[in-house]
């Protein structure tokens, strides 16, 4: 019962956060409100990271995709170190089952950050861009390797996960 509350929170945080992406103006408290929900997001950006990652938007969205799968990697780490402590450690099934939940808690973030190259829109100057970074073209320069980045993790998360998870 608890883990199913944990997932229907984060869940909540998550549709909050996405909905804060929605270019409708805002109130006071709800405007800060969603910005500081967009953490869950994987939005590096609400994080002051440009101090310690180069902030182009390329750098910033491989950032963001390897976010889950770094996750799971310290997930599976964590089971390994659990096997030198004096007390129980962390079975493999159970290790699984909590990438599982932890996968299945954020996939409509990582689903959303790994689809962010193929959201492009017309600009009043005619040029199309993406929608979360409006500096980039579309079809040119850093977007066609953000497209191929962004095929990519599709595959893995987008369809991949749900595959494994069925």
């Amino acid at each position: 019962a608890a883990s199913m509350a944990f997932g229907m929170i984060v869940m909540i945080i998550q549709i909050f956060g996405l909905l804060s992406r929605v270019t409708v103006k805002l109130g006071a408290p709800m405007t800060d409100i969603m910005a500081s929900l967009q953490v869950v997001n994987f939005d590096i950006d609400s994080l002051g990271g440009d101090c310690y990652f180069d902030p182009s938007p390329a750098s910033k969205f491989s950032t963001r995709c390897f976010v889950p799968l770094g996750l799971c990697v310290m997930l599976l780490a964590w089971h390994g170190v659990s096997k030198f402590w004096p007390w129980d450690s962390w079975a493999l099934p159970q290790t699984l089952n909590t990438i599982g939940l932890v996968m299945q808690a954020l996939y409509i973030t990582v689903v959303a950050t790994v689809t962010m190259p193929f959201q492009c829109k017309m600009q009043p100057s005619g040029q199309t861009t993406l929608t979360n970074h409006p500096d980039v073209t579309c079809g040119e320069g850093q977007h066609s390797g953000m497209l191929v980045q962004g095929s990519l993790f599709t595959c893995i998360y987008g369809v991949g996960w749900l595959a494994v998870t069925l």
